[in-house]
């Protein structure tokens, strides 16, 4: 079988990539995905925030206030992205804050059989120095 065009790997602490840890996806898996995480708040675009003084909401892409809001949808798009620890760790804290039984579900590997390995190596990213996004069609 053919390499997919699509990796995620872990990167260490250190800041190297770890191929043991690295998943391979399809485009079709790729927008499964991104839908799912979609529907658990994990993926944000554009932020509203408001800056001291001026008190005019403001748009910006996630992180440039210096926080991390979640996995910013643009870093699953591009021939290579760095998914920040910080941006995976908001990212599961929404995932955690659904219902139990509304994440039991979707972790039912006969149902979503992708989905439970999937936050595991989240899991691992956010604790490590985070995912590298690539996508070799590019």
């Amino acid at each position: 079988m053919p390499a997919m065009p699509i990796s995620f790997t872990l990167v260490t602490a250190s800041g190297t990539d770890s191929p043991a840890d690295r998943r391979e996806i399809g485009p079709l898996g790729l927008a499964s995905m991104r839908q799912s995480m979609t529907e658990f708040g994990m993926l944000v675009g554009r932020v509203p925030l408001r800056w001291p003084g001026d008190g005019e909401p403001r748009s910006l892409f996630d992180g440039e206030d210096g926080e991390a809001h979640g996995i910013p949808d643009r870093k699953l798009a591009g021939a290579e992205q760095l998914i920040t620890a910080a941006q995976i760790a908001a990212a599961l804290a929404s995932y955690d804050a659904k219902p139990a039984a509304v994440r039991a579900e979707s972790e039912d590997a006969e149902v979503h059989p992708s989905w439970q390995p999937w936050i595991a190596l989240l899991r691992r990213a956010a604790q490590q120095g985070g995912l590298r996004f690539r996508d070799t069609r590019l």
